[in-house]
């Protein structure tokens, strides 16, 4: 009865369908290290974003500890579960893994500016998984990004000298600026 089963069509086909799938898995590591591949190749090895990139997503020490936000949520996620729900693969992180990981402590010490740009970088590393065939959707689409609060946290002035500077630039023209462009 099992080898009839075998020449059923449909099964034949899921199961080709399923070793298809499995030869085209890569694990999470792999595809971290595709994006920083490619990341490299366009910005070159001596750039922070690299670094950058490597702190958001991770990479395993030479003890084969995973370091980083992604793989360190990933390896306490898989402790916490039998091993028939631990995920492995890329295409086994869903948008509902993926907002946990964005609720959960990773983000939540995090100024919204940090925030909005981490969660980009993560956004775009899904889309491009995506794009080149890694992943069959981006499950990070679903989620929205993270709001603006109208902070800059990031200039060096108080909220009053910020209003004076633009309350008082739009007198100010530099010499080097064009004619046509000083408008």
């Amino acid at each position: 009865m099992a080898v009839l089963r075998g020449f059923n069509p449909e099964i034949a086909a899921i199961r080709n369908t399923s070793n298809q799938q499995r030869e085209k898995s890569y694990t999470i590591l792999d595809a971290i290290n595709m994006w920083l591949d490619r990341t490299r190749n366009k910005v070159g090895t001596e750039s922070s974003n690299v670094n950058q990139y490597r702190s958001t997503f991770g990479w395993v020490d030479k003890d084969g500890r995973p370091r980083g936000t992604l793989l360190t949520y990933l390896d306490r996620y898989n402790r916490e579960r039998p091993a028939p729900k631990r995920i492995h693969f890329i295409h086994e992180i869903t948008p509902l893994w993926l907002q946990q990981f964005y609720d959960g402590e990773s983000f939540a010490d995090l100024s919204i500016s940090t925030k909005r740009q981490r969660w980009g970088t993560v956004r775009s590393f899904f889309a491009w998984l995506h794009k080149v065939g890694v992943i069959p959707s981006d499950p990070s689409a679903a989620i929205d990004r993270v709001k603006d609060d109208g902070y800059w946290g990031n200039i060096p002035f108080t909220d009053e000298q910020y209003q004076a500077i633009l309350s008082n630039a739009d007198w100010y023209v530099d010499e080097r600026v064009k004619d046509g462009e000083r408008q």
